[in-house]
């Protein structure tokens, strides 16, 4: 049964309009909107409002009911209130556990890894800015995310500053607050995992994977690679670089792996904490797994410190492209790595930087010009692996090929160089190497035929061939 308490009401000598009173209350007239009592004319008349059971009734009716709704355990339905509990305080304790548990701001997302759904009870009739809201999260996210809170609508969920939500913010059953801004969009409450200062620390060996064909940037979170709900890989290996720079490495190495397709160029993010990141193609095919750049002045991987790449083919042509793989930091190894044509240099080691060529083979494609297959510049050094004792590539040409020269060195550039074998030494045309401004060319003893061209090698300017 519902009762009529705020007014008018229905009940036997009830008021049913609203009667004037000339009392201001804020500023407005009460009897604008407020009024429901009014006193009898006169002592016998039946003009004004009696205070009846069915009202009194009626208030007791929906303040009990407040208490029932509000006053109970939600676990065991135990009430936290009971008939035994002095009067003044049934409702005061029934508002304050209501308060306390916040179950009408709480709710369980039911959506998906980008896209969250909330629906709270009793539904909130509209959206303030300020209003908070407590959600345990289905999925973590995949990329920037959506909230949509009662069907009112996907809204953009952001990080602290109003930046979109990214990969790994948070994972599957993590509770969060979220609070509603100017804007129309809902912010964390608090950190995200992206917010930990020097990144979520790995607890074990990780691996992301990508797959320009059946991948997604923004739909799948990287970790699978095939699609089952929101897990599956990236499309693209940059994107999967970006996961892993959101963890301290914490002495665990990551893997990316990147299955058959072609790639646009990338650039890897420094490495955070101590370990490895391991880029990894088609070993034993690295044609079938290319990165290709075609900008002026661009690289198809730019790459620093910490990280070992396998398995592809690489390639930088077009007015003023650059090279195949650049280092200017740090330690990169490489193996099992084909070269198609590169404007500049197939390898090239910049200031600062270290290039392993690592075991496996080195292919070089039919038609794959370059200036030079080899490069290192001041104080860049290329060279094989080396440790518990020194180990050479197998060099394969697959057809012809034109350069200036295999293996350049200038500005105190390094480069010390020797192959397990050569195959296909006769298809170079060029010079066999070169070395200028004090840079230096090392064949461990092997001689002025180290290394393929139709041409000897020139040293002028402090340049050293040995």
């Amino acid at each position: 049964m519902s009762y009529d308490l705020i007014g008018p009401s229905n009940a036997p000598n009830s008021v049913t309009t609203r009667p004037a009173d000339s009392r201001a209350t804020n500023g407005a007239v009460v009897g604008a909107a407020d009024t429901w009592f009014q006193d009898c004319t006169s002592p016998t008349a039946n003009d004004g409002t009696k205070v009846m059971a069915a009202w009194l009734n009626g208030i007791m009716g929906q303040l009990r009911n407040a208490i029932r709704g509000n006053g109970n355990l939600v676990a065991t339905s135990q009430p936290v209130v009971t008939e035994s509990d002095a009067d003044d305080a049934m409702l005061l304790k029934a508002m304050q556990y209501l308060i306390q548990r916040g179950k009408a701001k709480f709710a369980q997302d039911t959506g998906t890894a980008s896209n969250v759904v909330v629906t709270l009870s009793p539904p909130p009739p509209e959206l303030v800015e300020g209003m908070v809201m407590a959600v345990k999260m289905a999925a973590a996210p995949v990329g920037p995310t959506t909230i949509n809170v009662n069907g009112s609508g996907p809204l953009p969920a952001v990080r602290r500053g109003g930046y979109p939500t990214i990969g790994s913010d948070w994972n599957a059953g993590d509770y969060l607050l979220w609070i509603y801004t100017a804007g129309a969009k809902w912010m964390a409450v608090g950190f995200l995992q992206s917010d930990i200062p020097g990144g979520v620390p790995l607890q074990a060996n990780a691996d992301w994977y990508v797959n320009a064909s059946t991948g997604s940037d923004t739909l799948y979170d990287g970790t699978a690679a095939t699609v089952s709900g929101s897990h599956g890989p990236f499309a693209s290996i940059q994107r999967a670089l970006q996961q892993c720079a959101k963890y301290n490495m914490n002495g665990f190495n990551q893997t990316v792996h990147v299955a058959d397709g072609n790639y646009s160029p990338i650039i890897t993010p420094t490495i955070n904490g101590t370990g490895n990141i391991f880029i990894t193609g088609n070993n034993a095919n690295p044609q079938n797994c290319a990165i290709t750049n075609t900008s002026p002045n661009g690289v198809a991987i730019t790459a620093s410190n910490g990280y070992i790449i396998s398995g592809f083919r690489l390639s930088s042509t077009g007015v003023n492209a650059l090279d195949g793989i650049a280092v200017g930091g740090g330690q990169v190894t490489i193996n099992n790595m084909r070269f198609g044509p590169c404007t500049r240099y197939h390898v090239m080691a910049n200031p600062g930087g270290s290039i392993i060529l690592g075991q496996g083979t080195f292919a070089i494609e039919a038609g794959a010009t370059t200036t030079a297959h080899l490069a290192a510049s001041s104080g860049g050094s290329i060279g094989p692996t080396t440790g518990a004792g020194t180990v050479f590539p197998t060099l394969v040409i697959l057809g012809v090929v034109s350069i200036n020269q295999w293996i350049y060195a200038s500005y105190a550039g390094s480069v010390q160089m020797a192959y397990a074998s050569v195959t296909g030494a006769s298809n170079v045309t060029g010079a066999k190497y070169a070395a200028i401004m004090n840079g230096t060319i090392g064949s461990y003893g092997v001689g002025v035929n180290a290394f393929p061209g139709s041409t000897a090698g020139t040293t002028n300017t402090g340049g050293q061939y040995s």
